[in-house]
């Protein structure tokens, strides 16, 4: 079976062809839009009758407003008693048609989640159980995507219900509702998790400590399981190099492409402008690559925050597998450094440990074997650097861009998807050096500019971690 599903991706295959699909899928995986396409095509099912198109695009995007003022932050869902009791007591709803609601839109999920990430994750794993997976590690995970059935079911049922229930803010008991919509959704605004911000210390540019800074990203390590693995290498390098033993904090939300632009711009999300994984988001401000010539390795993922004119090299998943994918990119990787170009920064992020978190759950122990392979193939990547002599002039990052708990990661409401490892070592580097202040993924960006002797980038805050450079 694998074999065949192998010369059928082969055949049809092309990046393009991935790049459009993974775009697609994370359209109807990620809240912001999911939760129209729900509640929309449950509206449908539910067989409302007299409702007018100019009704239906008013009642959308003032929904659309308040859910995106909420950031569709779990503390929203604390208001909805006062939104049923109001639209109950408007006499709007019946309780028999709001329950043949909640089951439409638990089915459309369902499916969803089946077509959208059931399949897609069975080609990349090899693995037909991973329909049925997802689906029950979703009723527990709590996630702005359709990893989360409680978040996804949540809001795509409550915009069904305000449409079939019409209410005017043109009457009293209308005009409540809304207001108290509206005022929840700036309550949850206020007091949803933020990003940790170290306190700006970017001392100027000198000359260039190094040559070239490789980044190893392990995308999706939590930091409590990193420690549970006990991976002999990366315990052992710690001794040869400076560290955060408690981690560097991720950013909200926690999700690779906000991380990720992150890290390369120094800046929040907010501020460059990718906030979550979905599609028509781009990089605003000045990032690494703009200042130093860069190249990036990784999944789709990569080319999707990164910018046009950067130089990227994608691996596919569906045509490798998640089990291969690694072990071609850090070939890739070997083959650019021995080509001695004018390239001073790579960029490498690790897939397996993120999508095994994502199939099996950050408990389980597929997450653990994930960790431990990373562990031996950047083992194996430093035998290749010391064997040719790298080492000398290169220092090397090993991080991640956030955690996972369960099956995913946003909210920061979680230690497991907050916290994450980050070890620099190179003959440049303290040895044993333990920092135990706090910090955050924000702060690699100015530290990598410091080693290589750029410019911070223009938007770039947050500190230098000059207490690692000997």
């Amino acid at each position: 079976m694998t074999g065949k599903l192998k010369n059928i991706i082969s055949r049809f295959y092309n990046q393009n062809i991935e790049d459009a699909g993974t775009r697609i899928l994370y359209f109807f995986n990620t809240i912001d839009t999911y939760f129209i396409v729900g509640g929309a095509l449950a509206f449908v099912l539910a067989g409302i009758d007299n409702y007018s198109i100019f009704r239906f695009l008013i009642v959308t995007v003032a929904v659309a407003i308040i859910f995106k003022i909420a950031d569709f932050y779990p503390l929203f869902i604390v208001f909805t008693p006062v939104f049923l009791f109001l639209l109950f007591k408007g006499g709007w709803l019946s309780l028999s048609g709001a329950g043949l609601i909640l089951l439409l839109n638990l089915g459309i999920f369902v499916l969803v989640q089946f077509v959208f990430m059931g399949i897609p994750d069975w080609i990349v794993a090899r693995d037909a159980t991973v329909g049925l997976r997802l689906l029950w590690n979703s009723i527990f995970t709590i996630a702005p995507t359709t990893v989360s059935l409680p978040m996804s079911v949540y809001f795509s049922t409550l915009y069904t219900l305000i449409l079939v229930a019409r209410a005017e803010p043109t009457n009293r008991a209308g005009l409540a509702f809304w207001m108290t919509m509206l005022t929840a959704a700036l309550i949850t605004h206020t007091f949803r998790s933020k990003s940790f911000r170290s306190s700006d210390f970017r001392p100027p540019v000198k000359a260039r400590i190094c040559e070239r800074v490789i980044v190893l990203n392990i995308d999706g390590c939590r930091l409590d399981r990193f420690y549970e693995a006990r991976l002999p290498f990366l315990s052992s390098l710690t001794k040869k190099s400076s560290y955060f033993p408690n981690g560097l904090q991720t950013v909200y939300r926690a999700l690779t492409n906000p991380a990720f632009a992150s890290m390369l711009t120094g800046a929040l999300p907010e501020i460059h402008g990718i906030k979550n994984n979905n599609l028509g988001q781009t990089i605003r401000v000045e990032a690494l690559p703009d200042l130093v010539k860069t190249r990036l390795y990784g999944s789709m993922h990569i080319k999707h925050f990164s910018k046009p004119c950067w130089d990227t090299e994608i691996v596919s998943l569906p045509t490798h597998s998640i089990y291969k994918c690694d072990d071609i990119m850090f070939d890739a990787l070997k083959n650019d450094l021995g080509k001695k170009d004018s390239h001073r920064l790579f960029i490498a992020d690790i897939s397996e440990t993120d999508f095994l978190g994502h199939v099996y759950g950050s408990e389980s122990r597929q997450y653990l074997e994930a960790l431990k392979r990373a562990d031996r193939r950047i083992g194996q990547f430093f035998a290749y650097l010391e064997e040719n002599n790298f080492l000398n002039e290169t220092i090397v990052i090993i991080c991640s861009d956030h955690g996972i708990i369960r099956v995913d990661h946003s909210y920061l409401l979680f230690k497991a998807e907050k916290f994450v490892p980050f070890i620099i070592t190179g003959k440049m580097i303290k040895a044993d050096n333990p920092l135990t202040f706090e910090a955050s993924i924000m702060d690699i960006a100015p530290t990598i500019s410091y080693l290589l002797g750029v410019r911070y980038p223009g938007n770039c805050s947050g500190r230098v971690f000059t207490e690692v450079v000997k």
